[in-house]
């Protein structure tokens, strides 16, 4: 998608102390779409089609009962992928009336994979994982707070003020913001909380794999960031592969609980979707707002916990409070 930034409002974080970021305990029962089932009338989703790994990453389009969806790198496709492998007309998804999904491969070269065999043409299920090129994705039924949210996300990362690679807030946040963020925290007495995020063994994945595939690890990390947080929850791109998030509202416990659920996201995302053989691990460090501080100190903290993380094994959570503190 595209940074068209001349009629975007800049993204202004709220504060949400209600409900945790990244829970999904609240996931909505899959319902199976076959030849002889229907969608109940009065459930509150869709059907989704989704895009959860490569270079198109968090891109969807809802299916709709009577429409067909073609796929492909033609710019007038219902879901357009930019990956060279895929064709400019590479498939389309027919949602008939009565509930079946079929997807048909409309003469693509390298092909289309539904569930690890490659098809001609089948049946869709929720569920389902269609490969496409070299992007990977799924057909899903999605609450309606599901997609809200997706769409929330893609908005988040064509905002204005946001690191064009990551789709990030820029570190010009902390010196305008951020301080100000932790005094509404003080005035309103609710936490706050950070969590610093390095990258495992960044510098060779850019040594071995080159830069190209570098920023593509950094722009799918800013999307899995994303999508595990709240719409109001600051996420800033701090420098080079380093991440910062900012959760008002939220206590170390909670805060610590939220960023271990990114981690085991970023530790099973399909990397191999970039480059053959890529794999990624992240450390994180988190701390909270105790009386006295100002949002520097939150931050140092944090670093510190991040730093020991990264000292201690890699691919792990450290809390400053109880092991540094």
């Amino acid at each position: 998608m595209s940074k068209d930034r001349r009629n975007v409002k800049k993204h202004h974080p709220t504060l949400q102390p209600i409900g945790n970021p990244g829970d999904e305990s609240d996931k909505t029962v899959r319902i199976k779409i076959g030849k002889k089932e229907s969608l109940p009338k009065d459930t509150n989703g869709c059907m989704t089609l989704r895009v959860v790994a490569g270079r198109d990453m968090l891109s969807f389009v809802i299916l709709k009962p009577g429409k067909q969806i073609l796929i492909g790198r033609d710019e007038n496709a219902d879901l357009r992928l930019q990956d060279r492998a895929v064709s400019s007309r590479h498939a389309v998804i027919n949602y008939l009336e009565n509930g079946d999904i079929n997807i048909i491969d409309i003469g693509s070269t390298n092909g289309t994979i539904v569930n690890g065999a490659r098809i001609q043409s089948c049946p869709l299920n929720d569920g389902d994982y269609l490969e496409i090129g070299d992007a990977s994705l799924r057909v899903s039924w999605q609450s309606m707070s599901e997609v809200m949210h997706q769409q929330r996300v893609l908005e988040r990362l064509n905002a204005a003020n946001t690191d064009p690679l990551t789709g990030l807030l820029t570190r010009s946040y902390l010196q305008e913001e951020a301080e100000k963020l932790l005094q509404v925290c003080i005035t309103r007495n609710i936490p706050l909380s950070c969590a610093f995020i390095d990258l495992d063994k960044f510098k060779p994945i850019n040594d071995t794999f080159g830069h190209q595939v570098g920023d593509e690890v950094l722009k799918n990390v800013g999307r899995i960031i994303l999508m595990k947080v709240r719409s109001g929850d600051p996420c800033v791109r701090y420098g080079g592969d380093e991440i910062l998030l900012i959760f008002p509202g939220i206590d170390e416990k909670v805060a610590q609980q939220v960023v271990n659920r990114i981690r085991t996201s970023i530790l099973r995302h399909e990397w191999g979707r970039i480059a053959v053989g890529l794999q990624l691990s992240a450390s994180f460090g988190v701390s909270s707002y105790k009386e006295g501080d100002n949002f520097k100190d939150v931050l140092n903290k944090a670093d510190k916990a991040v730093y020991k993380a990264k000292n201690s094994g890699r691919n792990k959570v450290v809390t400053y409070t109880s092991e540094l503190g």
